[in-house]
């Protein structure tokens, strides 16, 4: 529900939402622009002025389509000068004028088609004067990494033409892979376009259920002059790709091309033939013919820059809520001809050097001319008003029927608007809206059932995010992974289920995200029920696993430690709040009364505005900039293990998604079941050292090597282990790719106690050497070499709750050994709150820096005690293992520096930390909390201190190891959710291995390492 129209985003964020409510768009332009608008009564025709002012003007910037081809040619004919002011007025009644689209054009299938449109170079007929071979239709790759490489350099929408007739001239392999495509295209957040030929209905739905954002299918011409054009196809079979696209709910972008030979009568009935279409289209691109050396046109004179100004201005103003895009022949014009444009309308170009197979504008120049005109790029999705009434219609005549056990509605608004709504279709909330006037938009990825994959919806194109069911939880979770905590800021949730009084099969089907639901329910900005028992009923649910949920740092709280067994909770939450709809008629057709809307409006625009602010303080002032911030603003921000309830806004992770492409493939499983090993890849070997296996009771007593060219475990006893050296939760550090140094630990099954006890492993020689043990046992320390010593710090204490800010060091010999008189030398001590076991550690350099240093982040706050270990038993008194997102720094000059949370806790997933370059590394998988385990394959970039979700795992998983040899990453062991991995949920322990090639963008990154 598009409630909050995008250019109010900012007003939102400072709380002025209303006196803005329900302003049209000229309304609101009257209200800030000091361009005379015309009357909101307007939109009927009055009567002739005295002065016989022409309807157009008295009515300018009316949205119309009774438009007479006399009135075009009337605008069209209007002295340049009056015509472009006329043309501007409407422009900034609708749009930034500052604001322009950048596109990029790619042609998937090149020459060969059928067709004998005179300009175009990629007919067949005369394909011998051209040159222009038929090639074969790209990959989906190729075309991946070409929109890639567009998103890069800055094109929010991607266009794919093909050289067809159209699709059903081509097999269904070939209309399959273009379908993939565009949603992997659509998965980059960008939108996408394409240009296919004529299309049948059937064609046109599955473009759309694929979520194509538009389709391009330009008219060319005047009808009258559109024989001299082409002769294979009739104008009506133009406009019949039109009305299939219309109806099927895609945006219609459609336009012409000047300098055909046509007389400007023909320019005036394009654009009339444009303008009285039953709706407008959405984007009308003006193309100045490039002639090509072969094509019959190839000696047609080119048009002038006032030539396609002119068409500009005169199709800004019949149709003043279109995207005029500024499309082919820009090479030929100035700068001052192209500023004509924008200042008459345009608002979008196509850049990169090639506009399918003719010469295009540098993006060089593009930049120093947005630069030289104060232009900026129009992100994706930014409303296209001009189609949403088509669009609107197309729901209303019942296209989004239900589908299957979830019945949830699968089709596609434009993504513009800035308030998603998630719903099953049929509801009563859905209907409401529509007869509100609402705009909003479905999210089309929950088709036929609720619990299926969606991809990353991003949270910064919507205000607020309403969710109408509360099994849609999995979709919620899925966007919870995909961008982090800071998603839940912007979820509204409607929950009608009453588990009260109904069968028990039922109430677990509602309940069947158990403690990652109640995770969820505790983190909305607001939940609604139909009533105080649904509210109770639920609220007791979530207060159930309180501790496990992390309510001891929900904000009734407000705690920023908390490691002892029996934390303060809360018992109620304020956010779960009753809206009764005081339901009426029949339980099959309710009826809802518009009091209920209205509040539940206000709701949202509330939770909008709040998450505006966070937004606004994410980039604001008092966020850290990317070299952190020095310890003692660091210390005095919320910690982070309070943060990983909600993130403060201020420290709020920055978050992108780039789905790249992972093809895992599953291997013979592995001769055991490692979990919680230690792991170091030298050369062709992987050696992992200890650890669990199948059970925690069972612990591995051995270091094992695979030869990673055969994929061989080869020697399940490559070294003899040493007695009193822990199994499992060994600090560790490795040096010269020989010397791998292990202290602390835990010496036996789950709950053992610490040790001191400190070794080196010469991975060469295959044997041990003891070192001087720790001054105090320690479980799970991190350790790291500075220079000539080795460091250890932080970890938990024996107790397995208390984090040690300890920090030791130990001098080493140049030749990896330890004097004989030399012990560990007290350090400076960690921050507090800093300490913790499992924590991950990794050295970068950002490139603004001069030094390296090492980031720390991940830390657990406990692990699961030992029943009572004084009397002997070892047995596990299960705790809470809390996560903390606080992402830390330190080097020799700069010391500790705080910088930008992570996007939610990546606990377990130390041995599948890869550095693939001095500022990137990169983490796959691990637990995000008690019981919720994840998938998502992370790039954290230090020099810009943010993180991209490049993909996920196989499987759910955490504990496991990975290593990337010759452009593979690897993964085995762990332990898997339920499911067969498929969910998120605790499961078994692994012995699953896996392989996959690494995407070429990061394959690129290592190709330049090294």
């Amino acid at each position: 529900m598009a409630l909050v129209a995008a250019p109010l985003r900012g007003l939102v964020a400072q709380g002025g939402v209303g006196a803005l409510a329900g302003l049209t768009a000229r309304q609101f332009c009257r209200r800030f622009s000091a361009v005379p608008q015309p009357d909101e009564s307007s939109e009927a025709a009055p009567a002739p002025t005295a002065g016989g002012q022409a309807r157009w003007l008295r009515e300018l910037g009316v949205i119309r389509t009774d438009w007479t081809r006399e009135e075009v040619a009337e605008v069209y004919n209007t002295p340049m000068m009056e015509l472009v002011y006329q043309a501007a007025s409407v422009h900034r009644m609708y749009n930034d004028p500052s604001m322009v689209q950048r596109c990029t054009l790619l042609s998937i299938k090149t020459g060969g088609c059928p067709e004998n449109c005179g300009y175009c170079s990629q007919s067949s007929h005369w394909s011998k004067e051209t040159g222009t071979k038929a090639e074969k239709l790209m990959g989906l790759d190729e075309v991946y990494e070409a929109a890639l490489r567009a998103k890069a350099a800055g094109s929010t929408r991607f266009c794919m033409g093909a050289a067809w007739r159209g699709p059903s001239q081509v097999g269904k392999g070939q209309w399959e892979r273009v379908l993939e495509m565009v949603g992997r295209i659509r998965g980059l957040g960008m939108e996408v376009c394409t240009t296919l030929g004529m299309l049948t209905p059937e064609q046109a739905a599955q473009l759309r259920q694929a979520g194509l954002t538009a389709y391009n299918h330009n008219l060319d011409t005047s009808p009258e002059y559109y024989e001299k054009v082409t002769s294979t196809r009739k104008y009506e079979d133009r406009l019949a790709t039109l009305e299939a696209v219309r109806n099927a709910g895609i945006s219609v972008c459609a336009g012409g091309i000047i300098g055909l030979g046509e007389e400007e009568l023909d320019r005036v009935g394009l654009l009339h033939q444009l303008a009285t279409l039953p709706a407008h289209p959405e984007s009308v691109p003006i193309n100045a013919l490039v002639a090509v050396k072969g094509t019959p046109m190839q000696n047609n004179e080119a048009p002038t820059g006032l030539d396609v100004v002119r068409c500009v201005a005169t199709a800004r103003i019949v149709m003043p809520r279109t995207v005029v895009r500024l499309s082919a022949g820009r090479l030929n014009f100035s700068f001052a001809d192209q500023a004509m444009c924008f200042l008459a309308g345009a608002n979008s170009i196509f850049d990169g050097d090639k506009l399918l197979t003719t010469p295009n504008n540098d993006r060089n120049e593009d930049e120093a001319m947005f630069d030289m005109l104060g232009l900026k790029s129009r992100p994706a999705f930014v409303d296209y008003p001009a189609g949403n009434e088509s669009s609107r219609q197309f729901v209303a005549a019942g296209e989004g029927h239900a589908h299957g056990a979830g019945g949830c509605g699968t089709h596609l608004h434009e993504r513009g608007h800035t308030i998603s709504f998630l719903a099953c279709q049929g509801g009563p909330l859905e209907g409401e809206m529509r007869g509100r006037g609402l705009n909003y938009t479905l999210i089309p990825d929950v088709a036929s059932s609720p619990s299926l994959r969606s991809a990353p919806v991003d949270p910064s194109q919507f205000d607020a995010v309403v969710v109408s069911t509360v099994m849609l939880h999995p979709w919620v979770r899925e966007q919870v992974e995909a961008w982090g905590l800071a998603f839940m800021r912007r979820v509204v949730w409607w929950v009608h289920e009453q588990p009260e009084g109904v069968p028990p099969e039922a109430v677990e089907k509602l309940v069947a995200g158990s403690t990652i639901q109640r995770h969820l329910l505790a983190r909305a900005a607001l939940v609604l029920f139909d009533s105080d028992a649904q509210r109770g009923w639920w609220e007791r649910w979530v207060l159930d696993e309180a501790w496990w949920v992390g309510l001891d740092f929900s904000p009734p709280i407000g705690r920023q430690y908390s490691f002892q067994p029996d934390p303060p909770l809360p018992t109620s939450l304020p956010w779960l709040r009753t809206r009764a709809r005081g339901v009426q008629g029949s339980a099959e057709q309710p009826t809802d009364p518009p009091a209920f809307y209205t509040t539940l409006e206000a709701d949202i625009r509330g939770v909008a505005a709040g998450a505006g602010v966070a937004d606004a303080a994410a980039r604001g002032p008092e966020a850290p900039p990317v070299e952190g911030l020095p310890l003692v603003e660091g210390a005095a921000r919320p910690s982070g293990w309070a943060d990983a309830f909600m993130p403060d806004p201020r420290s709020r992770a920055r978050v992108e998604v780039d789905e790249m492409s992972w093809e895992w493939q599953e291997l013979e499983a592995a001769p055991a079941i490692i979990y919680e090993t230690l792991a170091v890849r030298v050369n062709d070997s992987l050696f992992t050292v200890g650890g669990y296996s199948g059970q925690n009771e069972i612990v591995l007593q051995s270091v094992w090597r695979r030869d990673m060219n055969s994929l061989a475990w080869v020697d399940r006893a490559a070294a003899a282990v040493p007695a009193g050296l822990a199994e499992t939760h060994k600090g560790h550090a490795l040096l010269d790719d020989r010397h791998l140094y292990l202290a602390g630990g835990q010496v036996g099954p789950a709950c053992s106690l610490a040790t001191a006890a400190a070794f080196r492993l010469d991975l060469r020689t295959r044997e041990f050497h003891p070192l001087p043990p720790l001054p105090e046992a320690r479980y799970l320390p991190f350790m790291t070499l500075r220079g000539s010593r080795l460091h250890a710090f932080g970890g938990l204490f024996p107790d397995r709750s208390t984090p040690a800010l300890d920090h030791w060091s130990l001098g080493l010999q140049p030749d990896g050994s330890v004097a004989e008189a030399e012990s560990w030398r007290t350090e400076e001590a960690l921050p507090e709150g800093l300490g913790g076991s499992h924590m991950t550690g990794v050295e970068l350099q950002p490139r603004f820096a001069d030094e390296p240093a090492v980031y720390l982040y991940s830390r657990a706050s406990q692990e699961y005690w030992a029943r009572n270990a004084s009397a002997g038993d070892f047995g596990c008194s299960i705790q809470r293992e809390w996560g903390d997102v606080a992402l830390w720094s330190h080097s020799a000059t700069a010391g500790w520096r705080r910088h930008r949370d992570l996007p939610l806790p990546l606990q377990h997933a130390t041995m599948c930390t890869l550095k693939l370059a001095r500022d990137l590394v990169l983490l796959l998988a691990g637990q995000h909390f008690d019981r919720w385990l994840g998938r998502n394959i992370w790039l954290y970039n230090a020099t810009a201190d943010s993180w991209t979700r490049v993909g996920a795992a196989p499987i759910y998983m955490k504990g496991h190891v990975c290593t990337i040899h010759e452009g593979r990453l690897y993964l085995t062991g762990g332990q898997t959710g339920t499911d067969a991995g498929k969910s998120p949920v605790f499961g078994p322990l692994m012995a699953q291995q896996f392989v996959s090639t690494l995407p070429p963008q990061l394959a690129a990154v290592l190709a330049a390492l090294t």
